[in-house]
């Protein structure tokens, strides 16, 4: 995300305020870690970590032994095929945050989505506190309806989801947000609590990435390799089969017990055996003491795999002095009517000095071109780090904090930017898996074979998109139409009916529901919202067998996307 205003960098600096352009990046990267940032995650870094070891041993070895090749494949298969399965569930959750969520007065607030209030209010908690978690609210809602609905931009951005593929094999997004509208929609029939997008984050959340029993159905011993993406396809349709039959107070116990971890975990496998809950905690103790005694490194900076993620970047200039100064300088715009002279003036184009950062001494002295990414580090204690490259090499990074507990050497590791570090091992996998297709090539069909096939069955395990929006008999050809094109498709690819609906779903997430505030709204963003377009609208969904658009009253008009 570029962030246009050259004050931003100052107060992210001073006062650890967000740019304002940058909230649906950030809630949207910060969802997407935290759903990494769990027992998920943490089974993904394990098998990662066993590939890896399988094809070092094949990269390293004078004769390739079948045990090596087979466990590469297996494993390699594990990896691929869950990172598949729970690619457009975690972008459905990614963008269900950024375009439905905001504070509610419930225990089950994302820590994420808090944090979030305070980056964009400027305030601390301290302050948030004094000003009455009401206000805060209100202001932050405030915000988030100028972001979401200030303008065409943000229904836009909107609309560029909604004309997605419906295919998680070519786009997670658009299949991943309405398979996760569904599962709302079909909880809340049980349980209104879970139309708190906040409630039922924590849940979803809780239920799909914190289940031990992923350990137990991912490294089932004695599974053919062709079996794999089976196995786990069949987990991750047990779980949403066990979704369906929740009964109506599990959000009440989940909610009462969201703060004792142990509690929550009862909660969230009331469908698993005490036994198959032991047999997952035994696999990861396991995995976690076989790499200890491999001597690969389990320390939390590398245990999860996004812990850092781009806030936003800048084009600058950037000079490190060889005393204790580094200058960090932003271009002008072209047409600037600034009547003092630039700064510096660079290959013909003026910069104005934006911000001085201390040179602790590890930089040398050097002065060039490069972009200002920066970077939040979503976990206690929060923290920014700004690194400046050239070329993707690294000038210099800075914690914006006074406490540095961070290994900057991980952080830095984490991006490879130098280009040759490979911290998540998918290089030496990627490799060792070239070296079986010219050595072992049934093998390697094999395992080529087992992902194309999974492939294709993919979109079935997000069976539920859609369902509680269209004529059943009608849904396997609705989802045809939209395979390629989304909602566009629907529409007959008309621009103002897809801004229109865009507009609608975005108005509801601000519980605007009334036609007549709506097209008050949409008079001053510049959104069609005349009855004509409205029954047209309506009309071209309902051709196709799709109940999107609802009138609860004369006035009162909600959509489901």
């Amino acid at each position: 995300m570029t962030s246009s205003n050259t004050a931003d960098l100052a107060n992210l600096y001073l006062g650890q305020q967000y740019p304002p352009a940058t909230y649906s990046s950030a809630v949207h990267e910060s969802t997407r870690h935290w759903c990494q940032n769990t027992l998920w995650g943490q089974l993904i870094f394990f098998v990662r970590k066993v590939a890896a070891r399988s094809a070092g041993n094949i990269l390293n070895a004078d004769i390739l032994l079948a045990g090596d090749k087979a466990d590469l494949v297996a494993n390699s298969l594990r990896l691929q095929v869950l990172q598949q399965i729970f690619e457009p569930l975690t972008e459905g959750l990614a963008l269900f945050a950024t375009y439905d969520s905001y504070p509610t007065p419930t225990q089950c607030v994302p820590g994420h989505l808090v944090f979030m209030a305070m980056a964009y209010s400027g305030l601390t908690l301290e302050q948030m506190q004094q000003a009455g978690i009401e206000h805060t609210e209100q202001e932050y809602l405030s915000f988030l309806q100028v972001q979401r609905i200030g303008g065409l931009a943000g229904i836009q951005h909107k609309s560029t989801l909604l004309r997605q593929p419906l295919d998680a094999t070519k786009s997670p997004s658009l299949q991943g947000y309405l398979f996760v509208k569904s599962v709302q929609g079909m909880l809340a029939d049980k349980n209104k609590k879970f139309w708190d997008p906040n409630v039922f984050l924590s849940f979803i959340v809780n239920f799909f990435y914190n289940d031990i029993g992923w350990f137990t159905a991912t490294l089932r011993p004695n599974t053919r390799p062709e079996h794999i993406p089976a196995a786990l396809a069949e987990y991750f349709g047990s779980r949403i089969g066990q979704l369906r039959m929740l009964p109506p107070h599990v959000i009440d116990q989940f909610e009462r017990d969201v703060t004792d971890p142990s509690r929550v975990a009862h909660c969230l496998n009331m469908f698993t055996t005490a036994a198959d809950q032991q047999a997952g905690l035994a696999l990861h103790r396991a995995l976690y003491t076989d790499l200890i005694q491999h001597g690969e490194p389990v320390t939390q900076s590398r245990f999860f795999q996004r812990k850092y993620f781009q806030l936003f970047s800048r084009e600058a200039y950037i000079e490190i002095t060889r005393e204790d100064r580094v200058l960090f300088y932003l271009p002008l715009p072209p047409n600037s009517s600034e009547i003092h002279a630039p700064d510096i003036v660079v290959d013909g184009q003026g910069y104005r000095l934006a911000m001085t950062l201390p040179n602790p001494g590890n930089y040398p002295p050097i002065k060039a071109k490069g972009a200002l990414r920066n970077y939040r580090v979503m976990q206690v204690p929060f923290n920014t780090c700004v690194i400046f490259l050239a070329e993707e090499k690294l000038l210099y990074s800075h914690f914006m904090a006074n406490w540095e507990l961070l290994d900057e050497k991980v952080f830095l590791d984490h991006f490879a930017l130098d280009g040759h570090n490979d911290p998540d091992n998918s290089g030496i996998v990627k490799i060792a898996l070239d070296v079986l297709r010219e050595t072992d090539a049934p093998l390697a069909a094999l395992h080529a074979g087992a992902l194309k096939k999974f492939s294709l069955e993919l979109n079935g395990l997000y069976r539920l998109t859609l369902s509680a929006s269209c004529v059943p008999t009608e849904l396997d050809r609705v989802k045809s139409l939209m395979k390629n094109h989304g909602f566009d498709a629907v529409l007959g690819h008309d621009e103002v009916l897809l801004d229109l609906l865009s507009f609608i779903s975005l108005a509801n997430t601000h519980n605007i529901y009334d036609t007549r505030v709506m097209q008050q709204l949409g008079k001053r963003i510049g959104v069609i919202f005349r009855e004509g377009t409205l029954a047209e609208l309506c009309q071209r969904l309902q051709d196709k067998n799709i109940y999107l658009v609802r009138f609860d009253a004369e006035y009162t008009l909600s959509t489901g996307v």
